[in-house]
């Protein structure tokens, strides 16, 4: 076994390492790491904002943004409080549209209001 397998044995169990090791990480196992850490279902928002904050591209953070919100988001039963304030700006066009278009109860838009306004979805 080579240290690459070890790595991706240890980044795998979703363990919770600390941030000055998994910024040393090589960018395939910080990703994996990053994603098993959110599955785990237990990390804050400030958690997530740091993990964001280590992908190394804009492209990888829409992407981790948007699978995370396919994750553990429901339109049909909305849990606004599971959302991410500072991951709505990586969302997809079509996932913010949405949203904005099915809050008849207009939940959504008041909880997010200022950061919709900054990406100029609602006026």
């Amino acid at each position: 076994m080579n240290n690459k397998d070890l790595i991706a044995q240890y980044v795998d169990t979703g363990v919770i390492i600390p941030e000055y090791q998994v910024i040393q990480l090589p960018n395939w196992a910080k990703k994996t790491y990053i994603r098993k850490r959110i599955i785990a279902d237990d990390v804050t928002f400030e958690e997530e904002d740091i993990y964001v904050d280590l992908l190394s591209s804009e492209y990888e953070r829409k992407k981790y943004a948007n699978t995370a919100f396919r994750d553990h988001y429901s339109f049909t039963n909305p849990d606004y409080a599971s959302l991410n304030p500072n991951l709505i700006k990586f969302l997809s066009d079509e996932i913010i549209q949405k949203l904005v278009d099915s809050s008849s109860d207009s939940r959504f838009i008041d909880v997010y209001r200022d950061e919709l306004i900054k990406m100029g979805k609602i006026s």
